[in-house]
């Protein structure tokens, strides 16, 4: 790899905004594509009333995603981030996207972030960065309005881990406390989010054992459990009595979607 390379693609905070150019180079024509009136009518046409008032940040960890209809989603982060968007630009569907594509913009960059975290090499964390960011795999995420929910769900995640790595580092607090608040927006993205704790413990078992009976994984398995305690009666007391779903179903719900993740792995080698 040239110098020359490293100097305009990888030094300093280049990597950044280069990650950050190929995305809107990419999605930058999404902002003028319309609703799809599917989901993002329920949430943001028919729900525009509730969206464009602040007052209703806290209802909206209440309620279920689609409050006019039987689907049992439980998406606070996802209401909250319409929320955001009703308030700078109304009902237009072009802040919608503009805000889809800043969020996987951030996710990719994360995605740099994490991996030179995890102590790899600037130049193959780059080149796998730039491949997350224009992957066709993940255009639905962008180019969909509701689609943001992975995107929301990556950032939160990569900035919990990014930060459970930095405190086993340094052991700082503030590390502790950020990767517990960014664990908790994840779970409140999406329940999927709670197999990061499997992924943390996984990574202490691999990479750092002498930490897994330590006082420090104790501290964190002690924050993720109250924390998954108070999502899951969060998300039950929001749905109604008939939509309620037992722990044991949800666990049973994950183990059959597990098909679902080997056709989506295969996607990332064979995107069609």
């Amino acid at each position: 790899m040239t110098d020359q390379f490293k100097k305009r693609f990888i030094a300093g905070s280049r990597p950044y905004l280069w990650i950050t150019f190929a995305v809107l180079l990419l999605y930058a024509g999404t902002v003028s594509f319309d609703f799809t009136h599917l989901d993002d009518k329920q949430l943001i046409v028919d729900n525009f009333n509730f969206i464009s008032n602040p007052a209703n940040i806290i209802p909206a960890f209440q309620q279920k995603a689609f409050p006019n209809s039987a689907i049992p989603y439980y998406r606070p982060m996802l209401t909250l981030s319409l929320m955001l968007d009703a308030q700078l630009g109304g009902a237009s569907p072009a802040i919608y996207h503009i805000t889809n594509v800043v969020f996987h913009a951030l996710a990719s960059c994360l995605v740099f972030l994490f991996l030179i975290t995890l102590g790899y090499k600037r130049v193959p964390s780059f080149v796998i960065a730039i491949l997350f960011a224009v992957h066709p795999v993940l255009t639905q995420a962008v180019a969909w309005i509701p689609g943001r929910n992975d995107s929301l769900l990556a950032i939160f995640a990569l900035a919990s881990f990014i930060f459970f790595l930095r405190y086993l580092a340094k052991r700082r607090f503030s590390q502790y406390l950020c990767s517990m608040f960014f664990f908790a927006l994840a779970i409140f993205t999406k329940e999927s989010a709670v197999i990061l704790i499997v992924l943390f413990l996984g990574y202490l078992v691999l990479m750092n054992r002498k930490l897994l009976f330590s006082r420090e994984a104790l501290f964190f398995l002690a924050g993720w459990a109250a924390l998954a305690v108070f999502w899951f009666i969060m998300r039950q007391s929001a749905l109604t009595y008939s939509f309620k779903t037992p722990l044991s179903g949800m666990v049973m719900a994950l183990f059959k979607s597990l098909p679902a993740t080997i056709q989506f792995i295969g996607k990332i080698f064979f995107p069609l």
